[in-house]
């Protein structure tokens, strides 16, 4: 069985996010990871999510997992392994 990864954010992390969404000077990568975590914490299923936001299942399962593991950083990185010259 899959591990279900819950988004439970603090109201300073909530505010923080909604910043980052509202200010607009992100890439579109981080706010749209921004709205992922927000539509998380109000309960949504990664199906729900995705449709609102017009990206894959695959893309809410992953920011959640590494929302849980990188915390509130997370929507500002890049994915690990991409664009990596391998010498």
């Amino acid at each position: 069985m899959e591990k279900i990864y819950h988004v439970d954010l603090t109201p300073r992390q909530i505010k923080h996010l909604q910043k980052m969404v509202r200010v607009g000077s992100n890439k579109a990568k981080v706010i749209s990871r921004a709205h992922i975590l927000l539509k998380s914490h109000e309960g949504k299923t990664d199906k729900e999510i995705a449709l609102l936001l017009y990206v894959d299942e695959e893309t809410v399962r992953r920011t959640r997992q590494r929302f849980w593991h990188d915390g509130l950083e997370m929507p500002y990185m890049g994915i690990p392994g991409r664009h990596q010259n391998q010498h």
